[in-house]
């Protein structure tokens, strides 16, 4: 999409689309997955750059793993509890338990002050 970038209104005309779109349950399912879609790409262009969207393959589970174990290290991002629980939402086979567990431990590790303002 416009090479790469998409703008942030998409995203919200995505999510605002879905209700309208209940009397089709094809059509919603679509535009559910589209704004996954959209919501995934945002995060690997926040943690990872734009140019990474092109490398990540959203069927390959590894890439997905790979990616939450990164996200749960960069503490510093104050929208990193939203982007475990999008991410964990989005691939069915992480645990949010466990990427949770995992984000709450390195930011223990890194004596993280902010830990309150996280959760």
């Amino acid at each position: 999409l416009f090479c790469g970038i998409f703008p942030s209104w998409l995203m919200d005309f995505s999510q605002e689309a879905v209700p309208w779109s209940a009397s089709d349950t094809g059509l919603s399912a679509e535009l559910q997955e589209v704004t996954q879609l959209l919501v995934i790409h945002k995060i690997i262009a926040r943690y990872c750059g734009h140019g990474a969207r092109e490398l990540f393959r959203v069927e390959n589970p590894r890439h997905a793993s790979r990616l939450l174990a990164f996200v749960t290290k960069q503490i510093h991002v104050t929208t990193i509890v939203q982007d475990v629980s999008a991410l964990c939402h989005s691939f069915t086979h992480l645990s949010p338990v466990s990427a949770f567990s995992t984000l709450l431990t390195n930011a223990m590790l890194r004596n993280e002050t902010r830990c309150k303002e996280l959760f």
